[in-house]
């Protein structure tokens, strides 16, 4: 999740569709370079989350930056995971991220 903005809004930096026509999801099985970026960032999240590794944290910061159509501001980002608990899914905040500004991260 992200806070490009600084106003407390919190969204999905890589949001999936809510439907994948058989046509696309057919082409996909051969040829899907965002769902190969999604499982990197999930890696590196999972790294980041384990030791906080500082390349997996710049990374991040970087792949985040270019979903984010805006040009000032800062980003923040926070790490949500899920797991299940007493026969229902809980999500919580595993990591959240010092501010860095937008335009410093695309230099």
């Amino acid at each position: 999740m992200i806070n490009g903005s600084g106003e407390g809004v919190w969204r999905e930096s890589h949001p999936l569709p809510d439907r994948v026509g058989l046509g696309r999801m057919l082409r996909r099985m051969l040829w899907n370079p965002h769902r190969n970026a999604q499982l990197y960032m999930v890696s590196l999240s999972e790294r980041l989350a384990e030791d906080g590794r500082q390349h997996a944290q710049h990374e991040l910061n970087r792949m985040i930056a270019e979903a984010i159509p805006e040009n000032d501001g800062d980003l923040q980002f926070r790490l949500v995971f899920l797991q299940p608990h007493e026969g229902q899914i809980v999500s919580f905040v595993e990591y959240e991220s010092d501010p860095v500004s937008l335009a410093e991260l695309r230099r």
